[in-house]
């Protein structure tokens, strides 16, 4: 009914939802957009295509056709730990920025600079895992990607200061 590589990535987006706490009706969105990462980019990028926008964007909206529905978020985000981050002015040129060096940095690099970048209104963390594991060609066999540290000192990456 259902091959191994199927189970794992249900399994997977199931796991993400929950520990994101979107609720039952994300999985299913959640697996659609694995499927686009599957059937539509991993072959780009086998075929020596690169990521861009676009496809951010449909990523986005397929994770959380509702409140992704317009793109990109155009307001600051609140996180729980009540930090704000005012860089939605900024987050296409940013996400320029770190789609112009997908080939040199590795998946765990491009995952955290998109989870500071954070350019949906929801999803972030779902999109996330599916770029990792996109970028990291473990789409067959996903893993959770690794866990960094938004707070303390401010953020530092490997592409300049976020700005706010």
């Amino acid at each position: 009914m259902f091959t191994d590589t199927q189970l794992a990535v249900v399994r997977f987006c199931a796991e993400e939802c929950e520990r994101q706490h979107s609720g039952p009706t994300s999985v299913s969105w959640m697996v659609n957009a694995y499927n686009y990462a599957a059937t539509e980019l991993a072959p780009l990028l086998a075929g020596g295509g690169k990521l861009e926008l676009d496809h951010l964007r449909t990523l986005a909206r397929l994770i959380e056709p509702v409140v992704n529905a317009r793109g990109f978020r155009i307001t600051p985000v609140r996180f729980g730990d009540g930090s704000v981050l005012s860089n939605h002015h900024q987050i296409e040129r940013q996400l320029e920025a770190l789609l112009a060096v997908q080939d040199s940095v590795g998946p765990g690099a491009f995952y955290q600079e998109y989870e500071e970048i954070h350019p949906c209104a929801d999803g972030n963390g779902r999109e996330g895992a599916i770029l990792f594991n996109l970028l990291g060609g473990t789409l067959d066999q996903p893993v959770v990607p690794p866990p960094f540290n938004r707070g303390g000192a401010p953020y530092q990456s490997a592409f300049g200061a976020v700005e706010s």
